[in-house]
């Protein structure tokens, strides 16, 4: 398994865009020099999570900044330098407090955050994107000092494993991750060490196949994240890992609906007790 322990500068988006406009967009993947399709085509076969925390302390102040209309932490993404659109060519929004799902052709990218002025204030290196895989970039962290984590993940797995990745943006709270059969609370194997703010673990583990009536968002069957157990609390609740959806996205776009066996757990508020309030 890896553990990682410090993030770097990069991105992410935002709760309500899920897709908008994933049907038929143009041949290509470019409208002009300055604007990339980023919706379904045939040349567009990778999708990408693009996830982007909110720069608030407590779920009570980001719930309070959605009521107001406060649209201070929007961002617009960008590919390779030019504009990320839509197929009716409306630019591709990120607001703080949520995750947007692209598809962009395989190969080699660079996806970067711009403010409303048009300046960068997030930028990844060139990454390699690759048919059949899942990716997530999550940017966290006070403005403008974005942080970010980019997870990679290879979707032909081996039957009867599974693989997830657990990354904590909870300000002021550590966690772990466990296996816990069933996710319960008192029969749980430890992942990892503590993971603070910004830190994360990848991994893989054995697997139950489950049944996929629920539909594309699914937990793991034992796979998750807690507080670590303490005298107050010697058996903290356990949180599931879920389906990651640029996978199902991605499997959906083909015509089956067979998820592949990998979860995301990135929790981001939690309440006392160690109650998940908020995650991507």
């Amino acid at each position: 398994m890896t553990t990682t322990r410090s993030a770097s500068t990069v991105l992410l988006g935002m709760v309500s865009l899920a897709l908008a406009g994933v049907g038929g967009a143009c041949g290509t993947n470019e409208l002009d020099t300055n604007r990339t399709v980023v919706s379904a085509s045939e040349v567009n076969d990778t999708a990408v999570g693009v996830s982007l925390a909110g720069d608030y302390d407590t779920y009570e102040q980001e719930q309070a900044a959605v009521l107001s209309g406060d649209r201070s932490q929007d961002y617009q993404v960008r590919i390779d330098g030019r504009a990320a659109v839509w197929s009716e060519g409306t630019q591709v929004a990120i607001y703080g407090g949520g995750t947007v799902y692209i598809f962009v052709p395989a190969g080699q990218h660079v996806i970067a955050l711009t403010d409303k002025d048009g300046r960068t204030v997030v930028q990844t290196d060139p990454v390699q994107l690759l048919e059949a895989h899942s990716y997530r970039l999550v940017a966290f962290g006070k403005r403008p000092a974005l942080q970010q984590t980019f997870f990679e993940f290879d979707l032909d797995i081996p039957e009867r494993r599974q693989r997830f990745a657990i990354l904590n943006l909870v300000r002021g709270q550590t966690i772990e991750a466990v296996d816990c059969p069933g996710l319960a609370p008192d029969a749980c194997t430890i992942l990892s060490e503590p993971l603070g703010y910004g830190e994360s673990l990848q991994g893989e583990a054995s697997y139950e196949p489950v049944d996929p009536a629920g539909g594309n968002y699914q937990p793991s069957p034992n796979i998750g994240y807690r507080t670590p157990p303490s005298a107050e609390e010697p058996t903290p609740p356990v949180t599931a890992a879920y389906s990651d959806d640029a996978a199902s996205n991605l499997v959906r776009r083909t015509g089956t609906f067979v998820l592949p066996p990998f979860f995301l757990g990135i929790p981001v508020y939690m309440f006392d007790g160690g109650y998940t309030v908020s995650r991507f």
